[in-house]
């Protein structure tokens, strides 16, 4: 279907429209409709209350490509992240060496994946060396309970 334009002001209206959406003007309407509904003229403002023109609102100013969010360094942070809460879930679990162990090795893998990749290295290396404690620590406490248990009377 073709949009048909407002005889009055010319803009082009929406299909089947009976009004004109810009200025308010009757259009034609189908023939079944022009027995049953009267057509009334649009009202015109007075003077007096016509809206004064409506200047375009000024462009919004481009956004710099640094200033914008980028998902991809978010994603690459929160693997970061992720491995230092695992290489701290580490410490507390060495009661369990077993599970500690696994933590502080997913810890250390995950770190070394993502190093390269980040501009700051600060969060991969405190994972590295807090996993690396809790290995040493895991080992010191197997020595421990070794040597406690074997001099045990």
């Amino acid at each position: 279907m073709i949009p048909e334009k407002c005889p009055k002001c010319g803009e082009e209206t929406e299909t089947g429209a009976r009004f004109c959406g810009n200025c308010g003007q009757a259009l034609a309407a189908e023939p079944a409709d022009i027995a049953s509904e009267p057509v009334v003229a649009p009202l015109e403002a007075p003077a007096s209350i016509v809206a004064a023109p409506v200047s375009e609102a000024p462009a919004p100013a481009a956004v710099p490509a640094y200033a914008l969010p980028d998902p991809i360094a978010e994603k690459r942070s929160s693997k970061a992240t992720s491995a230092l809460v695992l290489s701290i879930m580490a410490i507390p679990a060495v009661l369990l060496p077993y599970i500690s162990l696994v933590l502080a090795i997913v810890a250390i893998v995950l770190a070394k994946q993502i190093r390269p990749e980040l501009k700051s290295k600060g969060v991969t290396t405190a994972t590295i060396i807090i996993a690396i404690f809790a290995i040493l620590l895991v080992v010191a406490v197997s020595i421990y309970g070794f040597l406690t248990v074997s001099t045990a009377p």
